[in-house]
């Protein structure tokens, strides 16, 4: 990490701010009160889903479709939405917690999220969701880290 990115680090952990931008091209909310702090910690230091963006970047272009299941705080689904288009871009994120954030990052983005509140399983209906306060460890299998809702989800087969 560049002395840069290390003063920029420490004064975004110390002044906390709502908002950060990220790698240049986003502005991220990192005000929400159900945000985890190993993520918003991944955010001020501009690294959370690194890999996910450089492969999102390296690969895709105007006119590709993508579908993000587990969107988390919408990361990638930003990135895919600024190389292919808004329109091209459906998430799924079954966490309740997520889906205001989701929507609030679009938002600091002049963008409309394509989202799905809802769970992906093999059949439509009702499925149980375990989640975690890590947000990456919630999942419709349980576990065993946490509390459990019930969440609609698609069917894909």
């Amino acid at each position: 990490m560049s002395q840069l990115k290390k003063l920029q680090f420490t004064a975004r952990k110390l002044f906390k701010p709502k908002t950060v931008s990220y790698a240049g091209l986003l502005t991220l909310w990192t005000g929400a009160p159900s945000l985890p702090q190993d993520i918003c910690k991944a955010l001020y230091k501009e690294c959370h889903q690194h890999l996910e963006h450089q492969l999102a970047t390296a690969t895709l272009s105007r006119g590709n479709r993508v579908l993000e299941i587990g969107a988390g705080i919408g990361l990638i689904s930003l990135v895919c939405a600024r190389i292919c288009g808004p329109d091209a871009v459906l998430s799924y994120e079954a966490n309740p917690k997520m889906a205001d954030i989701i929507r609030r990052n679009f938002e600091l983005n002049g963008m409309i999220a394509n989202l799905r509140n809802k769970a992906v399983a093999t059949q439509s209906g009702e499925i149980s969701f375990y989640f975690n306060d890590n947000v990456v460890s919630s999942s419709i299998i349980d576990r065993g880290f946490g509390g459990a809702t019930t969440v609609a989800c698609d069917g894909f087969a």
